[in-house]
């Protein structure tokens, strides 16, 4: 939560292919940190590590979507939308 409190902001400054590139490197030892190492903190820490990469490629690649047809945030939030009601409807059904 606390990146996508903060990072909006930022993005005026920061390059996107920083962005990308850091939200790939932070998700990838994410995944690393949690498989490879044994310490509990440790895979805490990865989580930690996943989430804000989460957080970071969200943000990121919502605002691309500024550059193209009005139309890829409508398709944006109706796949996730569809996607949340697909997933309960499977989970419970």
């Amino acid at each position: 939560m606390t990146v996508k409190a903060i990072f909006p902001n930022l993005l005026r400054v920061i390059p996107y292919s920083y962005l990308v590139t850091t939200t790939v490197i932070m998700a990838a030892s994410s995944l690393l940190i949690v498989a490879w190492i044994e310490p509990l903190w440790l895979k805490f820490l990865g989580m930690i590590i996943g989430s804000a990469a989460s957080g970071l490629g969200e943000i990121s690649f919502l605002a691309l979507t500024t550059y193209y047809h009005p139309i890829t945030i409508v398709t944006w939030a109706s796949g996730t939308g569809g996607a949340g009601l697909a997933g309960a409807g499977l989970e419970g059904g």
